[in-house]
């Protein structure tokens, strides 16, 4: 397991925690697109760790793995859909039952209008495009891996063209509804992480390895902390990037950037990996996902407990009390909900090839 990779899935988390906390008065300059293209891209990087041997030794069953999946998400799903729907009626709002229908299949995403990808709980739309990604994983795998790699730059380039031709051509109002949320277009983000898994283990990617970890350790450290925090170029520009461009694309070079070094300097001792595999933050890495889907509900009322102790609604502490209560509850949700619901369909799976 590359442990650096736990920790991203929390920085990618946070940052769309905090995007979600700014955003109702700030601009978030990006922290949200950032962290959705970095969980989107780290699915495809690591599920071809994790079972790229498996599927070129024709080992590896699609539904089995699928099933698997839905064990460890779906059920977290429906737990916090089925609280949204109360948490919105506390605030006064409701929904029709057709509205309801697309988010219980994880089909939301599929239809283009923006009216039904975050109801009732804003997180889910996502989880459209992985149950995609999965179904299509190993062809994927083993048709990028197979690929000769000049055919695979070339096929890169063309397209990269095409996605901005596709992107600038696109009305204003279907941006978000197409190239951010449409799971067909987020598989670009899930390709990258296949293609970034097969540059890591390559020749040229074992040399680059070996030299950063022959790397003095402050130097690698300097390295580490410009890569980490590389993405503010991105969000300084943010204001100023055409909206067909800055709502995905341009965070992949930044995210690819991240998960590579950190894949590499796993086993140095750079400074930000000796801090990514502290205990603390291995457990945050850990979470993540269980922060992502709950943190819709937490983030208005830490705005609400920061107002009413008489703290800016968007300030650190209304931050502080959201991280606190994010991680708490989601620790709950992940040891006594999450895994006991796994741990009873694990039998199951086992038996089944899962």
């Amino acid at each position: 397991m590359i442990w650096n990779l736990q920790a991203l899935r929390f920085v990618f988390s946070f940052s769309i925690l905090v995007s979600h906390l700014l955003g109702h008065q700030y601009s978030t300059f990006g922290l949200g697109e950032y962290g959705v293209a970095g969980f989107f891209i780290l699915s495809g990087f690591v599920l071809s760790a994790a079972y790229g041997r498996k599927i070129k030794n024709g080992q590896f069953h699609t539904w089995p793995f699928f099933c698997k999946q839905c064990a460890k998400l779906y059920p977290l799903h429906i737990a916090t859909f089925i609280i949204a729907i109360f948490y919105e009626a506390y605030y006064g709002n409701y929904y029709e039952w057709y509205q309801l229908l697309p988010p219980v299949f994880l089909l939301q995403s599929w239809i283009p209008n923006e009216a039904f990808h975050y109801i009732p709980n804003g997180s889910s739309w996502s989880l459209c495009g992985f149950f995609f990604f999965y179904l299509l994983f190993s062809t994927l795998f083993l048709w990028l891996n197979r690929l000769p790699i000049r055919r695979l730059l070339v096929g890169i380039v063309v397209g990269m063209v095409l996605y901005v031709m596709i992107a600038l051509c696109l009305p204003e109002q279907m941006i978000y509804v197409f190239l951010y949320a449409s799971p067909l277009m987020r598989l670009l983000d899930f390709i990258i992480g296949i293609m970034l898994f097969r540059l890591l283990h390559s020749d040229a990617g074992e040399q680059i390895k070996e030299r950063l970890v022959a790397c003095p350790s402050t130097l690698l450290s300097v390295v580490e902390i410009l890569v980490l925090v590389a993405p503010a170029v991105a969000f300084l520009t943010y204001g100023v990037t055409n909206p067909a461009l800055r709502c995905v694309s341009m965070f992949w070079l930044f995210v690819a950037v991240q998960l590579l070094l950190f894949s590499w300097t796993d086993s140095a001792s750079g400074l930000v990996t000796r801090f990514f595999h502290s205990r603390s933050v291995m457990f945050l890495g850990s979470i993540s996902f269980e922060i992502y889907l709950i943190h819709m509900f937490v983030v208005p009322s830490a705005r609400s407990m920061a107002f009413r102790m008489g703290f800016d609604s968007v300030g650190p502490v209304a931050l502080l009390v959201a991280a606190v209560l994010s991680v708490i509850l989601s620790y709950i949700a992940k040891r006594y909900f999450v895994d006991k619901i796994f741990a009873y369909f694990k039998p199951y799976l086992k038996k089944h090839g899962g």
